[in-house]
Formats: C-alpha cells, sequence, structure tokens
C-alpha cells in the first residue's frame, strides 16, 4: 500500500506544486505509459540477478523518486518524478510477486497476492489521507520512506531465512509439490 498511498494523492501534490490541472492530468497519464517500462525492464533482467537485488534497487528508486515529489522542483520535477514513480512501481512489483512465489512452497501467499494488492490500494491511501489531513505532505513522505525501509529489511530477512532452509532441505524436496 505504500506507492498506493503516494500514488493517491499525485493529483494534489501537483497542484500542490503550482502545477496547471491540464498538465498534472497529462502527466499521470504519460506516468502510466511509463510504467510499461517498469514491467519491461523487470521482464528484461528476470532472474538473472536474483529477485531481491532488483526489487530492494527498485524500492531505494521509489523512495529517491518520492523525495523528488516532495522537493518540489516545478512542472519538470513532477513529470520526471511521476514518470520514474510509475516505472520503479512496476519494476519493484515484477520482483516482489516473483520474490513471492520463489519462498512460497505452498501457493497460498502467491495466489493471495492480488488480494493482497487490492487491500494495500484501499488501506495505503486511507492511511496517507489520515496523515495528510492532521500531519502534512512531508510526514506521508517521512512514513513511506521509513515504511519502505521496514520492508527491504523484511524482504532481507525472509531471503536469508528462506536460503538457510533450502540448505537443510533435500534437493528434490520443492519438485514434490508438481509430481
Amino acid at each position: 500500500g505504500l506507492s498506493y498511498a503516494i500514488w493517491a494523492f499525485m493529483e494534489r501534490i501537483g497542484l500542490r506544486h503550482g502545477a496547471d490541472p491540464a498538465f498534472v492530468e497529462m502527466t499521470l497519464a504519460a506516468a502510466i505509459v511509463a510504467s510499461i517500462g517498469g514491467a519491461a525492464i523487470a521482464g528484461a533482467i528476470g532472474n538473472r540477478w536474483g529477485q531481491l537485488k532488483p526489487m530492494v534497487l527498485n524500492q531505494v528508486g521509489l523512495v529517491a523518486v518520492t523525495w523528488l515529489l516532495a522537493l518540489n522542483l516545478g512542472d519538470t520535477g513532477f513529470f520526471t518524478g511521476a514518470c520514474m514513480m510509475m516505472v520503479f512501481f512496476m519494476a519493484w512489483s515484477a520482483h516482489q510477486w516473483a520474490f513471492i512465489g520463489a519462498l512460497d512452497s505452498v501457493g497460498r501467499a502467491t495466489l493471495m497476492i492480488p488480494f493482497a494488492a487490492t487491500a494495500s490500494g484501499i488501506f495505503g491511501p486511507s492511511v496517507a489521507g489520515y496523515i495528510i489531513e492532521n500531519l502534512g505532505y512531508n510526514a506521508v513522505f517521512i512514513y513511506w520512506t521509513v515504511a519502505t525501509a521496514s520492508v527491504i529489511g523484511l524482504n532481507i530477512l525472509a531471503s536469508s531465512l528462506h536460503s538457510r532452509r533450502l540448505r537443510h532441505e533435500p534437493a528434490n524436496r520443492s519438485q514434490e509439490q508438481y509430481s
């Protein structure tokens, strides 16, 4: 829900920066088109470097872009930030979903990805709206940065625990579910 939390308020962020409403609308449409680039990049990378490294790099990119949006660098900064946010978001999403699939030996968590994505699209903006209402936009950017850092830490921990588990399982155990 972290990226949804920011994306839900992109129009307001653009207007807050003084951008013309027509420019904001065009920027958001361009950002959606730019998101195809993130999915294409993730597809091109595939599993070449595993899922964790590209996932973390994209999360760091999302944090950097969020702060670019917070700095109010005018129309060019807003356009660049919105487009790059969607590129990083789509690349991160693809690697995150592959990461979950790799860790999920039973398949339950993988099947819950659509539910989790939908729920995060509801709760992320709700929390962000509450924070904006009570503390302002900068508080959302700080919350988003801290929450993303926590998610990165949890992903690294999950990867470490999964690697440790794999070292102690018989080699063919992961294929039992397919036989």
